[in-house]
């Protein structure tokens, strides 16, 4: 699935996807789940890449904050508008078009209805309950 159909999955049932606030939070995720999914960061079609530094935001608003690798974010490369955790908990940008697994974040009053539990496991995608 793409970024775009993550997020609007995980807003179906009342969630976002990831957005990651820490090294901890980042530690904590690639210590449990590996690498290699999307997280909420993206940056707009409105931002263009001479300044994408500061267009970067997570898809709940959440204040950005970002950990990412050797010569990422790719300024040069326009299509390149989503963040995934990669390798050692660095992140890279790419196109938001790929197919890849998926953080997902929900607040502990949600309570999901079977339905999407069982969209989240056919996604094959990893969810958590977020406590503020």
């Amino acid at each position: 699935m793409s970024w775009n159909d993550h997020e609007e999955t995980a807003h179906s049932c009342g969630g976002h996807l990831a957005s990651i606030t820490s090294n901890a939070e980042t530690i904590q995720l690639v210590n449990n789940y590996g690498s290699g999914f999307f997280i909420g960061g993206h940056r707009p079609e409105s931002c263009n890449a001479i300044s994408p530094s500061n267009c970067w935001e997570y898809s709940d608003g959440t204040e950005w904050w970002s950990n990412w690798d050797i010569n990422e974010y790719n300024k040069s490369v326009d299509d390149d508008r989503c963040a995934v955790i990669w390798s050692e908990g660095l992140w890279h940008d790419v196109p938001c078009s790929i197919s890849c697994k998926a953080i997902y974040i929900f607040d502990d009053n949600v309570v999901m209805d079977p339905t999407c539990l069982v969209l989240f496991n056919d996604v094959r995608s990893i969810y958590f309950y977020y406590t503020d």
